[in-house]
């Protein structure tokens, strides 16, 4: 009897530390693509996708309020959809090309379908055809009811471009009403800056409901490219009327003779390049120190950099360090990352992205030039004090490179060795969840799936953890909130 309760018990508590959500509507369907937003999950779907046919046929995109189920916008064509663009109010753009999206900046420029919220289509617009650099590795941006592409004139705009306080860099703001379709193209210009673009130049950091921010770079002394004492961050918020709302400076204080500010694979730190018929990142002035915005944590700033050593027995330390929304530091503190230091050629490949999970901030060292590594460190740094938390070396990592079912797309994860099924692949945000939130492991490791099944994570802000469980072989998706 005993042991009768105790399996009851367990499977209780098994079916209760996950639910789905609802149900999302689309088994039996190949899976395109998804795309998380902050509390919806976007769905590509359609029917007989294959080696001659790369999006099939029957296309099908629906939108889910993550939080409580409800369909924001469905969309449903003969042919596939190439869908290109989504927002949480549930507006699309798309296009009718069957092969790779394509880029609204380069010689040609296609029209985009404009879906509003019911799935009925507005009408198509050229987007873009105003000379703008795209920035973030995105070119378009939905916000409400409006698409923005913002970034630098695209004229004379070179990464080695030495910048000149007299002839600062104009920036555009091209937007399109999603309602109307009618265009406006803004300009402003941002605080000049001195030294060379791909060095000190703005990036654009984040886009937001009401604001976008800018981030560029001082070195100080005088912009010494070779021993820096200090790097100066430069915050600016503007709205999209491009007037600035807020100026902020951070400063990251470096010990030159023992360390420098290495260029990293930091988001929005590089954009895609080629070196003859090879694809490459170009690093930009970001790759040195970025900033992180939590909006669970009051909006609190995060400035994050890796530091280099000179000396090959140091490696390559983390600096990070906390702002409160006044400007005031909270805390810094600096972490050995790496034991070697690998030079800037594999650097600008290294992620340190931080999740935010329980009131820690929780760093991954992961080589995007290498998705079948074996081996990833993670860093916990408790954010409310900036100590140290765990560091976990992770050396039994499988690695999951294969063709989806539908051919025009490759499916890559992780696996955990002697710890969850061998049919159990991860994402890298269901990777670090699994090693710091309880409720995940336990879920994983009572995953037993027949074939091969992806594990999707997004954490939204307050701390909710959903996961898309998708079969690709049997075509089967679960939306569940553990």
């Amino acid at each position: 009897m005993k042991q009768l309760f105790t399996l009851l018990l367990f499977i209780s508590f098994y079916s209760h530390a996950q639910e789905e959500v609802t149900d999302l509507g689309i088994n039996g369907k190949d899976l395109i693509e998804l795309k998380w937003g902050e509390n919806t999950l976007t769905l590509n779907t359609s029917t007989g996708a294959g080696a001659y046919s790369p999006r099939g046929n029957d296309g099908f995109i629906r939108t889910i309020n993550i939080e409580n189920g409800d369909v924001l916008n469905e969309f449903l064509d003969k042919k596939g959809i190439n869908l290109a663009h989504a927002n949480k109010e549930g507006y699309y753009l798309i296009t009718g090309a069957q092969g790779a999206i394509i880029n609204p900046f380069g010689s040609s420029t296609p029209k985009y379908t404009v879906i509003k919220p019911g799935g009925k289509e507005v009408g198509q617009v050229k987007y873009n055809d105003k000379p703008i650099e795209s920035d973030l590795n995105e070119d378009t941006f939905l916000v409400n009811n409006y698409a923005y592409t913002i970034g630098p004139k695209a004229k004379g705009y070179k990464l080695s471009k030495k910048l000149n306080k007299s002839k600062p860099i104009v920036w555009h703001i091209y937007r399109v009403n999603l309602e109307t379709l009618e265009d406006k193209l803004l300009t402003f210009t941002p605080k000049p800056m001195e030294g060379k673009e791909y060095r000190n130049g703005y990036t654009l950091l984040k886009v937001e409901e009401d604001r976008f921010y800018l981030l560029g770079k001082n070195y100080l002394p005088s912009n010494d490219e070779k021993k820096p004492t200090q790097q100066e961050f430069i915050l600016l918020s503007y709205g999209f009327d491009g007037k600035l709302i807020e100026e902020k400076t951070f400063v990251v204080d470096i010990d030159n003779e023992n360390f420098y500010f290495a260029f990293a694979g930091l988001p929005n730190g590089y954009t895609s390049g080629t070196a003859g018929s090879v694809s490459v990142r170009v690093m930009k002035s970001a790759a040195t120190g970025t900033i992180f915005i939590n909006p669970d944590d009051k909006g609190a700033y995060y400035v994050v950099s890796l530091f280099g050593a000179r000396s090959k027995k140091e490696g390559v330390h983390l600096y990070v360090a906390k702002y409160l929304p006044t400007g005031e530091k909270l805390w810094e503190t600096q972490q050995p990352f790496m034991e070697k230091n690998p030079g800037e050629k594999e650097l600008k490949y290294i992620s340190a992205t931080p999740t935010f999970i329980d009131g820690k901030v929780n760093f991954s060292k992961f080589n995007a030039a290498s998705p079948k590594q074996k081996k990833v460190e993670i860093i916990s740094i408790n954010s409310e004090d900036g100590t140290l938390g765990e560091t976990k070396e992770i050396t039994n990592l499988g690695s999951y490179f294969e063709r989806a079912p539908t051919w025009h797309q490759t499916l890559y994860g992780n696996t955990i060795k002697d710890e969850l099924s061998d049919k159990v692949i991860l994402d890298g945000a269901t990777l670090i969840s699994y090693y710091f939130n309880p409720q995940m492991k336990e879920f994983l490791k009572g995953s037993q799936p027949e074939e091969d099944t992806f594990y999707y994570t997004n954490i939204v802000p307050g701390g909710d953890t959903y996961v898309l469980e998708a079969c690709y072989k049997n075509r089967t998706y679960r939306l569940l909130k553990l």
